[in-house]
């Protein structure tokens, strides 16, 4: 009995401590990856020193906003790809309006900050935050790549 004990336990130890450590694991994942970015983001930008300590509070409060809103709209992609076939009419619909909704947070949250940008950095660069940002996902996608091959 007590071997038997011995064991659940173990297994309930190991199946709590392997999740953490993963998280563990992701977390620095995300940390790397967010370290890379603003060098990334730095050395393409060639920020003043006064951009630059302007620049990275304005630009993290936009990135949060627009990663709140994509986490919001995953959630309804995920739930509708996996409930698809149990929405009637109305759900598809009233989901479609909220995929809609969130297209239009973005646009108003991107538009928010493109003035804010304006305030303190020349078109220019407001452009150049865009393209950037594209090519540090391409870059990335092909780092995931090139380390799986």
């Amino acid at each position: 009995m007590k071997k038997r004990l011995s064991g659940i336990i173990s297994i309930l130890v190991i199946a709590t401590i392997l999740p953490l450590n993963a998280q563990v694991r992701q977390n620095g994942v995300v940390k790397k990856i967010q370290s890379r970015k603003i060098a990334f983001i730095s050395e393409r930008l060639k920020l003043t020193p006064e951009e630059e300590e302007k620049f990275w509070p304005v630009y993290n409060d936009f990135t949060n906003r627009k990663n709140l809103i994509n986490q919001q709209r995953n959630s309804l992609l995920l739930y509708f790809e996996q409930n698809e076939n149990n929405l009637s009419e109305k759900e598809v619909t009233e989901t479609l309006q909220k995929i809609m909704a969130f297209q239009h947070q973005e646009t108003e949250l991107t538009d928010q900050y493109v003035n804010k940008f304006r305030e303190f950095l020349p078109e220019s660069k407001i452009v150049k935050v865009f393209v950037v940002e594209v090519q540090f996902r391409r870059w990335l996608l092909t780092q995931g790549v090139q380390s799986r091959q």
